[in-house]
């Protein structure tokens, strides 16, 4: 992606897991953090449609980089990466594959996150 200006982005990723046979959720592994390069955008009124509704109403961007992010998806046992955008926490809405041969690279929507649903969830 030589042609995008870059940002340094942190991504949090926490641990993946499943249901064991007793019904239990056992995480795999330790949460993570690393940082990728991105250009960041504004989406546009009809990239918005793309999104789930309820995500509508929050301040949305638009990643492109090199690295994989991930979303959340019903029954994977994968939870949505969160970035770092300018201190801000977002999390990874929806990713679409681009495989060209020319720049492959992925785009990725993120929404911000509201106090209601911060990371990792607070303690009381």
């Amino acid at each position: 992606m030589s042609g995008f200006r870059k940002y340094t982005l942190t991504v949090k990723r926490k641990a993946s897991g499943d249901y064991d046979s007793s019904g239990f959720f056992k995480v795999s592994g330790p949460d993570t953090d690393f940082t990728i390069t991105a250009s960041v955008q504004p989406v546009t009124g009809s990239e918005m449609l793309l999104l789930p509704e309820n995500r509508r109403q929050s301040e949305i961007k638009k990643l492109y980089t090199s690295t994989e992010l991930y979303g959340t998806e019903k029954g994977s046992g994968v939870n949505a990466d969160i970035v770092i955008i300018d201190t801000q926490e977002f999390e990874v809405v929806r990713v679409y594959t681009w495989k060209n041969n020319i720049i492959d690279h992925y785009k990725i929507f993120v929404a911000k996150r509201t106090t209601n649903d911060s990371f990792p969830p607070e303690s009381s």
